[in-house]
């Protein structure tokens, strides 16, 4: 299976070695009752990696889901198989871009998943790489209609809130590289927020920005996002900005999504459920953190604010993001995995 736009023969083996590992493990000690379905850019095969020292380094997450059976309750287990997993095979990869997330779902939970962007890419790029082929036809149809559109929409906070947390430390550390392509991935995750701005839906990188090209918006950003393009696929491109003129069109996509994107009063009654477990869920780490949000628009607003006085992000913002988003875990080092973020709903 081909887990880079770049190939690179070691790290590839490294990623089919982990999930070999964990299918071993689950043949022996569970009877095979779990499945995993990779997701995101390794299941499209579109990760990055890039050489620092002369040595590779992956740049992108390792995703996935273990779909499990309904009576399992050894996920602390598992996740100690993973860890291990994760130390044997990816032992010198220590870029802080780099995290493996995993998400339980019971077998009789799938087909009810919240139709969020993450559930429409799993149902139309996701990849068995353990166990049953045939769970991914048991995904829920998400379409543009019924999809989640404030999933969409936070979108815009997850990457600013990404860039200022984790490209942040990259650029006071001076590691302008994995600086400049945090930009560059999180500018091409509004993508999705700029299409659905045009009523469309689409996965993967390169599909995306083919759609973008079509769309009557200013050449300066698709040749913006062709670079960012280039970056995430280690290519080379016809188009170059400086370090600086990343941060200024990053924010400007940001400005943009965030004046052109609309809710639809119908879609937000389709996914009223979900939208009213998210606000408890809100509520509930309100109260157990003791502390107090005024909500995400304005969230929106202290993150921009902070972006372009190029200040840096305070504890309290980032205990207001857990609050509002489950993640990240303020409680724990920045390098931890979350896997709340995929599935944040309560």
């Amino acid at each position: 299976m081909n887990y880079f736009w770049k190939d690179n023969e070691e790290l590839s083996l490294a990623v089919t070695s982990f999930f070999e590992y964990l299918a071993d493990y689950i043949n022996k000690f569970y009877n095979n009752q779990l499945s995993i379905v990779l997701l995101g850019s390794m299941s499209r095969g579109e990760a990055t990696w890039i050489i620092r020292n002369e040595q590779a380094f992956i740049i992108s997450d390792l995703e996935f889901f273990t779909i499990c059976s309904n009576d399992f309750n050894k996920q602390k287990e598992f996740d100690s198989v993973i860890d291990n997993a994760g130390k044997k095979f990816f032992s010198d990869q220590n870029s802080i871009l780099f995290h493996i997330d995993n998400t339980y779902i019971k077998k009789k939970d799938v087909a009810k998943l919240p139709r969020k962007v993450i559930t429409y890419d799993a149902q139309n790029m996701g990849k068995v790489v353990v166990g049953d082929e045939s769970v991914l036809r048991q995904f829920p149809v998400v379409n543009f209609d019924n999809i989640n559109m404030e999933d969409i929409w936070d979108i815009i906070v997850h990457r600013i809130f990404y860039v200022l947390y984790y490209g942040g430390k990259l650029k006071t550390e001076g590691n302008e590289n994995e600086y400049r392509y945090t930009i560059a991935k999180n500018s091409l995750d509004l993508m999705t927020v700029i299409l659905a701005c045009h009523g469309k839906l689409n996965s993967g990188f390169y599909a995306k920005l083919e759609e973008i090209k079509k769309l009557d918006i200013e050449d300066n950003i698709k040749n913006y996002l062709s670079y960012c393009l280039s970056i995430k696929f280690n290519t080379d491109s016809l188009f170059e900005y400086s370090v600086e003129d990343m941060e200024k069109l990053f924010i400007c996509l940001i400005k943009y999504c965030q004046s052109n994107f609309h809710f639809r009063i119908l879609n937000s009654v389709i996914n009223l459920r979900y939208i009213v477990k998210r606000r408890l869920g809100i509520i509930k780490r309100m109260i157990k953190l003791k502390n107090i949000t005024f909500g995400r628009y304005l969230f929106l607003k202290r993150l921009i604010k902070i972006y372009e006085k190029r200040d840096s992000l305070t504890q309290n913002l980032i205990i207001e993001s857990y609050i509002l988003n489950s993640y990240p875990n303020y409680c724990c080092p920045i390098k931890q995995a979350n896997h709340s973020i995929l599935l944040a709903n309560s």
